[in-house]
This record gives structure tokens, C-alpha cells and sequence, in this order.
């Protein structure tokens, strides 16, 4: 796999993160503020690239992941671990399903394997801003009918 330059891993993780942050408080039905978003926005993505640099087997650095979000949402929120964890499972799954539907649309549509996805720099970052949006999509679709 290709090595993705820090800053454009942390720029993608900033905006997957802020998306995450929305899916999240929306889900467990706190009110957010903006500073706890910027703590949440540059701790995870720096967290998920340390992460990724250890020698971990595929998937353990998603669990931690999960588990680091569901603190934050404790320590930040009050929000009770098992709901913490249980909406960010939820996230991953739905980053996941998003981002196969992602890999199928690109192979089919525009001709372009997984390698290259991987590997360009480019097609790395584009491909990754579909679930960005559906998590928005689907925190904001939360946000509004349940408030009324």
C-alpha cells in the first residue's frame, strides 16, 4: 500500500472525524459544542495515523479506534460506554459499507482496481470522501427529526 503523506492523512482524517463527531452526537443525542469537536477533530485522525504505524494485525487499529471514540464521547459527554461503543461500531459499519460501495462504483464506472485506488494518492483521498458525506447525511437526517 502506498504511503499517503501525513498532512494529506490528516486533512482527510480532519474532515472523516468532524463527520464521525456529527454521526456521534446526533446518535446518542447530545447537544456538542464546537470546542469539543476541534478536541475530537485533531485527536482522532492523529490517533488513527500512530495507529497505523505500529505493527498491529489488519482490524485491531479500527477496535482501538472505536474504543478511543467511545472515551472521548465519555469524557467529553458523559455518554455511557456501551452506547459509546455500540454507536461507533455502528460508524465503522457503516464506513465500511460505504466504502466497498465506494471501491465497487469506481472498478465498474470509471475503471479503476483497488490497487490504483490505494496507491494514487489522489484516488485515495476521493474515494474516502463518500462516507464522509453519508455520515454527515445521516447525522444530520437524525439531527432533524428528532428535534421535532
Amino acid at each position: 500500500m502506498n504511503e499517503v503523506p501525513f498532512y494529506l492523512f490528516y486533512l482527510f482524517g480532519f474532515l472523516e472525524s468532524m463527520a464521525i463527531f456529527y454521526f456521534l452526537v446526533n446518535i446518542t443525542r447530545v447537544k456538542w459544542t464546537v470546542k469539543f469537536l476541534l478536541i475530537f477533530s485533531l485527536t482522532y485522525p492523529l490517533a488513527s495515523f500512530l495507529l497505523r504505524m505500529l505493527p498491529i494485525s489488519f482490524g485491531v487499529h479500527s477496535l482501538i479506534l472505536i474504543g478511543l471514540a467511545a472515551l472521548l464521547l465519555h469524557y467529553l459527554y458523559r455518554v455511557k460506554p456501551h452506547l459509546g461503543l455500540i454507536s461507533m461500531t455502528l460508524c465503522m459499519v457503516i464506513i465500511i459499507l460505504t466504502e466497498l460501495l465506494t471501491f465497487i462504483v469506481f472498478q465498474k464506472i470509471f475503471f479503476i482496481d483497488f490497487e490504483k485506488m490505494v496507491t494514487n494518492n489522489l484516488f485515495w483521498f476521493v474515494s474516502g470522501l463518500p462516507h464522509v458525506a453519508v455520515l454527515f447525511f445521516i447525522g444530520w437526517l437524525l439531527n432533524k427529526y428528532r428535534s421535532k
